[in-house]
């Protein structure tokens, strides 16, 4: 007696930044033929990006802005300035996130994607010339 062998399909697109996944398997025969189907939702992809300077001028808040896959929940972190923060991407895909008064030097910026590893954004806060 033999058994059916379970069925995988995988199918995965990712042009402009969209991916679909689906996995339909079907069961051995038990008493009556059944089958189980699994559908993953479709979810973009797009990997976050900088529209802002990352020029600041000593003394004032900086505004720091970028993009993202809409409603996307993004972590910033900026160590040096004791900065942790989520921010949410809007539905037209743009972030954004204003600092402290930042008192001068150079200062790292993460932003990533908790969804997403290695879905990050590093750039550095550097202060303009005077």
């Amino acid at each position: 007696m033999s058994l059916p062998l379970a069925k995988k399909i995988v199918t995965a697109v990712a042009a402009v930044g969209v991916a679909t996944s689906a996995v339909a398997v079907t069961a051995p025969a038990l008493a009556a033929e059944s089958s189980v189907t699994t559908a993953y939702s479709t979810h973009e992809i797009a990997p976050i990006g900088l529209t802002s300077p990352a020029g600041y001028e000593v003394g004032t808040a900086h505004r720091i802005t970028g993009t993202a896959a809409p409603g996307l929940r993004l972590e910033l972190a900026i160590p040096s300035l004791g900065v942790f923060a989520e921010i949410p991407v809007a539905s037209n895909g743009t972030w954004s996130f204003t600092t402290p008064q930042i008192g001068g030097g150079v200062h790292g910026v993460l932003v990533s994607d908790s969804a997403d590893p290695g879905n990050d954004l590093w750039f550095e806060l550097v202060p303009l010339p005077v």
